[in-house]
């Protein structure tokens, strides 16, 4: 593992050192924390299409030793990106993820729908979001720069939009339920087909929610 994480370091012009040592204009630290449950942080001084091609590579190399990302973990830095990676034994990973499954079809309230989304006569549905890896903090993040990446001339209305999720957040963490928000999601669809990238980063946001909340 140690071998083919500092190949990844390597390529990406990055340190690849001790657990808590920091060097340079980034690194990769890297830390198991018992049998397949291991810790990898990446610290990149680059744009987020930097940093997202680096953690790829790193899923995938742990993938092909039968571990999952279960959590990614932004720790926060003045510029860049700097996060975590917890990665854990792929089929315990599934057989939990299996039984909030199963656990969402015993009990009605724990599957969510908040809508529907018309778009050029088609529907995507918004619902049943069951999974997520990503913390809220980190999701808005990611939304947020997205929309300064890709929010051209919309970015004013697309904010509004990620304020409004926000209001959304806020309601289901302080009633522990989800209502009907048919303005909002009618609100989504009215671009659905340009901002797609968008709408899907927000589902996957209100997933996170439903989890860390309501799981």
């Amino acid at each position: 593992m140690n071998i083919e994480l500092k190949k990844i370091a390597v390529k990406h012009q990055l340190n690849f050192l001790p657990w808590g040592i920091e060097g340079g204009n980034g690194w990769i630290w890297y830390k198991q924390d018992d049998e397949k449950k291991f810790r990898i942080q990446i610290s990149v001084h680059g744009k987020f299409e930097v940093y997202n091609s680096i953690k790829s590579e790193v899923v995938d190399l742990l993938l092909s030793n039968n571990c999952s990302l279960s959590k990614e973990e932004d720790i926060g830095t003045y510029f860049g990106y700097r996060r975590i990676l917890y990665f854990m034994d792929t089929e315990e990973l599934h057989a939990q993820i299996n039984k909030k499954e199963k656990l969402s079809k015993i009990s009605p309230s724990s599957v969510y729908n908040i809508g529907q989304i018309n778009a050029d006569g088609g529907i995507v549905t918004l619902g049943n979001i069951i999974d997520s890896t990503q913390n809220i903090d980190n999701s808005i993040k990611q939304i947020e720069y997205l929309i300064e990446e890709k929010g051209g001339d919309d970015k004013e209305e697309l904010y509004a939009a990620l304020n409004e999720a926000k209001d959304i957040i806020k309601e289901i963490s302080e009633k522990r339920e989800i209502q009907p928000q048919k303005r909002f999601v009618e609100k989504l669809g009215n671009h659905f087909k340009k901002h797609s990238w968008f709408y899907e980063a927000i589902v996957r946001l209100l997933g996170t929610t439903l989890l860390t909340v309501l799981g």
